[in-house]
């Protein structure tokens, strides 16, 4: 599967997410919720949809565009064979995220607020690697650590297959 279908995916789920909280906050905000008549609940809903599929759209085109690094921008060393790879934020870094046979690599994109420079941690160098929750709550994080003791964190798609791929090449 390309890594377009995946960013589509989070994008949509994004944009339902902030489709539905700014619909009911500036219903609540101008005094129209809970609707008081179909004209309301219409209008409620259109405010969902609009903002939602505004943020669909620009996130998408965020993805597929050249600000984000591509799987074609991983320079692999000789030998070393491309396990998984998907988007990621890394702190207030987002990119490219990356697991080899031989290392994880993570590259920033150019719109980063913080500059990043491009991680990359050799199997050797990873101690543990574990489940974590992002802002304490949303069950998408890993945590990295490294047997000098630093911490990485990041916020994956689909969790379990970083962990899985991780697992498997720790074994």
């Amino acid at each position: 599967m390309s890594t377009r279908a995946p960013a589509w995916k989070a994008a949509l789920y994004a944009a339902g997410c902030l489709g539905l909280l700014l619909g009911f906050f500036l219903s609540w905000a101008d005094g129209s919720f809970p609707p008081a008549n179909a004209y309301q609940t219409a209008r409620i809903a259109l405010v969902m949809v609009a903002f939602g599929g505004a943020f669909a759209g620009i996130a998408g085109y965020f993805f597929r565009s050249k600000i984000v690094p591509a799987v074609e921008d991983l320079s692999l060393e000789p030998g070393e064979r491309l396990i998984h790879t998907g988007y990621a934020d890394h702190g207030l870094h987002g990119g490219r995220f990356a697991v080899t046979d031989k290392r994880i690599v993570f590259m920033p994109h150019a719109m980063n607020i913080q500059k990043g420079q491009q991680l990359s941690l050799s199997r050797s160098e990873i101690a543990t690697v574990m489940p974590a929750r992002t802002l304490g709550i949303v069950p998408n994080g890993l945590k990295v650590r490294t047997r000098s003791g630093a911490v990485h964190r990041f916020s994956v798609n689909d969790r379990a297959t970083w962990l899985r791929e991780l697992a498997a090449e720790q074994a």
